[in-house]
């Protein structure tokens, strides 16, 4: 008989800080947008086992259970469950042999090791298998805390092959990527990266038949939909790694290389979309410009955009761009923008793109010796000018603050006034922005937090929904985390108004004014 595997997408985590009587939501709420993960997932195993999906989040989204609440400055922080009960999965969990869950972000590992621990409470002969992008650097972390196998980095070919040893009861010995412990001793089976790293080619279609309710997926990452972008939405990848190796991102360290589909592929992707009548996709690109380091790497991102604009989807782009690979040799590539950045509205639906999320990373004073993928800020402006020029009805911005060394009073200051400089321009050319400072809280796994991570005030163990870029942990030689937070705080409402930052803190998410 197949083995029974249940795929959970966990609760989501709602950090929420009180004082004087006063809460206020300090994290990202999301729910209902697409899940993608147990999707890839299931389509690899699908053969193997009989797979479920289960996503807690959509299952109850207005559901809250407060577990957890902490000293923070002078307040408290309080967190919470959103989705569906644990109670709630207890039959599946009593059938289920292998248990997958996914545990991308250090914010939400509390709640994913409270899962595993009911599960083996209530089913303490099913295999706990977890991965993800917290789970690869931190494995001894869900191991101690009932997992029973940790995959280190891409898992897609890895994970039938843990499928199979678990059904067939053998050794994992000989099965490289992979964490687990034996016999109270934690092994650590490196990878083998030229057999484990995935061809982005072989990548199965998303198992959306596993998916009952794709018509709930009607969220996106950057805030509420405009007039005319119809759901339901996906999350679309057709490239994985970065040609950077920024230091705060675990891309380049946890996906190593940088691959891209062919352009056949990516047809036959979108056809699967439509046939499950997919409307609109989110880009979840690591970084779709690293095409332009590699031969006809520029074509095939122009391949990319006509198939998006042949079938009629609305897209935005999720994860961002490194828009500084839209300028070479001081000239903008406008045909380039042209084609990503292609709109229009065909019998009351938009296709094309309605959204554009821009890391700016640094506005400093020679931001590209901060990180070295920016440009200068006279020529960010330019790119950022020609993007705005296409008419796309929404741009959102991203800062990081409170890197320790080199962020400062002045250079906060400098960086508001240059957020309030690109807010000005882009909205004379009537597209709606919105800005977010996030807080640099060290991820695992990044040359960042082995530099820097003896100045966290806040343990990760202990308080990981405290690492959510919303809240600061650490201690720099000019603020305490406490009063970075407040300070991020105090820019985001000058920079995007009090009506927008009141209801960042009401509801978490991004404001946007109803069109």
């Amino acid at each position: 008989m197949k083995p029974k595997i249940s795929l959970i997408e966990v609760p989501e985590v709602k950090v929420s800080y009180e004082f004087g009587g006063r809460g206020e939501v300090y994290s990202a709420v999301r729910t209902n947008y697409p899940k993608q993960s147990q999707l890839i997932v299931a389509g690899f195993l699908r053969d193997l086992a009989d797979i479920e999906i289960i996503d807690m989040k959509i299952g109850e989204p207005d559901r809250e259970e407060l577990y957890k609440e902490f000293p923070y400055g002078d307040g408290v922080i309080k967190c919470y469950r959103k989705g569906m009960s644990f109670e709630n999965l207890e039959s599946k969990i009593k059938k289920a042999d292998i248990v997958g869950l996914t545990s991308n972000f250090t914010r939400s590992a509390g709640i994913v090791t409270d899962f595993i621990k009911y599960a083996k409470r209530i089913n303490p002969a099913a295999k706990i298998v977890v991965g993800g992008s917290d789970a690869t650097p931190r494995y001894e972390y869900y191991l101690r805390d009932g997992a029973d196998i940790v995959i280190l980095g891409e898992g897609e070919y890895i994970g039938p092959k843990v499928v199979q040893a678990l059904k067939n009861n053998q050794s994992l010995e000989q099965i490289s990527g992979i964490a687990y412990t034996d016999n109270g001793i934690v092994k650590h089976n490196l990878r083998s990266p030229l057999i484990d790293r995935v061809n982005v080619d072989d990548i199965p279609m998303p198992a959306f038949d596993l998916i009952g309710n794709l018509e709930k997926y009607t969220e996106a990452f950057e805030g509420p939909l405009p007039k005319n972008v119809k759901t339901p939405l996906g999350i679309l990848e057709t490239s994985r790694g970065c040609a950077e190796a920024c230091p705060f991102c675990t891309t380049p360290f946890l996906r190593k290389g940088y691959r891209y589909m062919s352009t056949e592929r990516i047809e036959e992707l979108l056809q699967h979309y439509k046939k499950f009548g997919i409307e609109t996709l989110i880009l979840m690109e690591d970084n779709i410009l690293s095409r332009l380091t590699l031969p006809n790497g520029r074509k095939k991102v122009i391949e990319m955009f006509d198939l998006l604009k042949e079938h009629d989807f609305a897209w935005e782009f999720g994860n961002g761009l490194e828009i500084g690979k839209l300028m070479s040799n001081s000239h903008i590539d406008e045909e380039l923008i042209e084609k990503m950045f292609y709109h229009d509205i065909k019998e009351g639906k938009w296709v094309g793109a309605y959204r554009l999320y821009t890391p700016l990373e640094s506005l400093h004073q020679e931001p590209q010796k901060v990180y070295r993928k920016l440009r200068p800020y006279d020529q960010e402006l330019e790119i950022i000018k020609a993007i705005a020029s296409t008419g796309i009805p929404m741009m959102t911005f991203g800062i990081i603050l409170g890197r320790p060394d080199n962020d400062n009073k002045e250079s906060l200051k400098l960086t508001e006034e240059r957020c309030l400089e690109v807010k000005e321009m882009v909205e004379e050319m009537g597209t709606q922005t919105y800005f977010t400072p996030f807080l640099d809280i060290l991820l695992p796994g990044t040359p960042d937090y082995r530099k820097y991570k003896n100045l966290l005030k806040y343990d990760m163990e202990q308080y990981p929904e405290l690492f959510q870029f919303h809240t600061a942990t650490i201690k720099t030689k000019e603020f305490i985390p406490e009063e970075l937070t407040r300070l991020k705080r105090e820019m985001e409402e000058r920079i995007n108004g009090k009506e927008a930052r009141e209801f960042w803190g009401s509801v978490g998410k991004y404001y946007f004014k109803k069109q």
